[in-house]
């Protein structure tokens, strides 16, 4: 009797925990105001609404239902914007959080060369707690948008105003947080599933507090201190449990183990570096290797993929080659968190000036190497790799004035194609 009774108590228990961790804030967008249509008003708070919803960590009071409590209670809640009326009828609605914004900028104007209406619209959310009435967050962005059709116009810049941005800065606000559950061949289990709004491929930092014994009484005799120690990548999710990955850990990771979602999980980077390549001219004229100095701005997922544009110069013999190019890389891990072997493609387009004279050509091409992560995801990142180039090929060179003078240059064909080799120095941006 009485180990069912402690079993009953366990479950109780694990239950309130789990009500706890499940449970979701609930909100509602109260309203914008603005001196503007009523009709731009109500896109806001459409907008926002969605938003929300799409963001799929809040309990959303629709429009609906809100004007079916307030029609309950015989009130009006068109134009409620006010601060000081947002905690009374947020108790009214039952929410924890009351959204409330204002349009404090939105017009369009004529452009002539386009041909159509450009449009511009400024935004400011505000994030109310209803039970102490305080401001939690005030957020600021900006859109701007075309079209032919003047309404139109105004009604995209206004859209494109509720943009990731202002997505990825309430999800930091709200992160989610967990702990782990369980550990079993490099699989994490922690307590938190799509009721939460857990989704596969998002990720968490792994922390471990750290206790400081203090005598001082004014601060007492503890202090938390969180320490990171891995990254985790969620690969399955139930309503109340998630399956993680571990991409990294500087330590054995362990049952209570805090956990902290990444918001921003892609990063942008510049990545600058030297590619040695060989060239030749037509009918063995000569060959020899080039110094190609790399250009590259792009986006990132750590220890996964890269998507990158691509800029590079090099100058010799009086022969002067810029190029543009995408590139798509991903990434296999050799050591976790440090070293991993790279495979990218590339392709693009090449220009070529000799003397008055230039040539155009194109190009497609793979590299494979290594790249070393000095400090995991946070630090600078090396690269080293071999490049296979198929073109550029300059065949046509013409003057000023377009004509084709291939006939009477120096060096009527010139050929990038063959192999070369790639170093990178990747800075996190």
């Amino acid at each position: 009797m009485r180990r069912t009774l402690f079993f009953l108590l366990i479950f109780g228990l694990f239950l309130c925990r789990a009500e706890a961790v499940f449970a979701r804030e609930r909100v509602s967008v109260l309203g914008f105001s603005g001196m503007v249509q009523e009709e731009y008003k109500q896109a806001a708070v459409n907008k926002l609404t969605a938003l929300l919803v799409k963001i799929d960590r809040f309990e959303v009071v629709e429009r609906a239902e809100i004007d079916r409590i307030f029609e309950e209670q015989h009130l009006q809640l068109t134009g409620l914007v006010v601060e000081d009326q947002v905690v009374e009828v947020g108790k009214i609605l039952g929410v924890n959080l009351a959204f409330i914004g204002s349009i404090d900028r939105l017009a369009a104007s004529w452009d002539r060369e386009s041909k159509k209406y450009r449009a511009e619209a400024g935004i400011t959310v505000k994030i109310i707690d209803v039970e102490s009435g305080k401001i939690l967050q005030i957020m600021e962005e900006e859109g701007s948008a075309n079209d032919k059709n003047y309404r139109n116009a105004l009604h995209k810049a206004l859209e494109s105003s509720f943009g990731t941005n202002l997505v990825y800065r309430i999800r930091e606000l709200f992160t989610l947080h967990s702990e782990v559950f369980k550990i079993e061949d490099g699989t994490v289990y922690f307590l938190a599933g799509s009721r939460q709004g857990v989704k596969k491929g998002m990720r968490y930092y792994i922390l471990r507090p750290e206790k400081l014994e203090l005598y001082d009484w004014e601060m007492g005799p503890e202090f938390a201190f969180k320490r990171r120690l891995g990254l985790i990548e969620v690969v399955d999710v139930l309503e109340n449990l998630s399956k993680a990955k571990i991409i990294w850990a500087t330590e054995t990771v362990k049952p209570g183990d805090l956990l902290e979602e990444i918001v921003r999980t892609r990063k942008v980077y510049l990545k600058v570096g030297p590619r040695i390549t060989g060239y030749g001219f037509a009918g063995g004229a000569g060959e020899g290797t080039v110094t190609n100095w790399e250009f590259s701005l792009g986006s990132e997922l750590p220890f996964h993929s890269c998507a990158q544009l691509i800029c590079g110069v090099a100058s010799w013999e009086k022969i002067d080659q810029i190029h543009l190019g995408l590139g798509y890389g991903r990434e296999f891990q050799i050591i976790a968190g440090k070293l991993y072997l790279t495979c990218q493609i590339e392709a693009g387009i090449s220009a070529a000036m000799q003397g008055e004279a230039q040539a155009v050509g194109f190009f497609l091409g793979g590299a494979g190497g290594l790249k070393y992560y000095l400090k995991y995801d946070d630090g600078i990142r090396l690269e080293l790799g071999v490049t296979g180039h198929y073109g550029p090929y300059f065949k046509e060179w013409l003057d000023e004035n377009n004509l084709d003078i291939t006939d009477k240059m120096a060096h009527p064909s010139l050929d990038f194609s063959g192999v070369g080799v790639r170093l990178g120095l990747v800075l996190p941006l």
